[in-house]
């Protein structure tokens, strides 16, 4: 009998036990709740931050949130943007590319017979370094391109510009 009343306090300390892990578990999962409840960071965190920290953890948030807020009134511009180019967009559409490319053809050869003349001299470029001959290769690229596109384009004179010289050459290297 002594046995039966030993193992029968064994199970009420046993259900004891269970009871506290029980009651522990809950008030850790409500610490948890708490926890994920919490607005920035963690308690724990928070409460071993310094204020300094703190304000630092703050200004970072509202950067973020900025940023957040910036990319969708981008977005909305983009939006709105979009929407009101529509009936330019459709016109564009209805040329072909040989048709396009016909037409900057045509007025490119008008600017030849009627149009404004720009010269430019390359007599001096055997006088500069290999980077300003690599800049100023660059820079009659741009003017080409953009007169090229122009409503009403220049008739471009590129004179001292002399096949098998330095410039001749960063012109082909650099545009194929």
């Amino acid at each position: 009998m002594d046995d039966l009343d030993h193992n029968t306090f064994e199970l009420e300390e046993r259900d004891k036990k269970l009871d506290d892990v029980d009651l522990i578990m809950e008030h850790l999962t409500l610490i948890q709740i708490d926890l994920e409840n919490a607005s920035s960071g963690s308690l724990a965190e928070n409460v071993s931050c310094s204020r300094n920290v703190l304000r630092k953890q703050r200004h970072w948030e509202k950067m973020i949130m900025a940023k957040k807020s910036k990319r969708k009134q981008e977005k909305e511009r983009r939006k709105t943007k979009l929407s009101g180019n529509t009936d330019r967009d459709t016109s564009q559409q209805l040329h072909s590319k040989r048709f396009l490319k016909a037409l900057t053809k045509e007025r490119l050869l008008e600017a030849k017979d009627s149009g404004t003349r720009l010269c430019i001299d390359l007599s001096m470029t055997d006088h500069m370094s290999k980077k300003e001959l690599s800049r100023l290769a660059a820079q009659i690229r741009r003017l080409y391109g953009s007169n090229k596109k122009a409503a009403k384009p220049f008739w471009l004179y590129l004179t001292g510009f002399v096949q098998h010289s330095l410039l001749y050459d960063e012109c082909v290297r650099m545009n194929d």
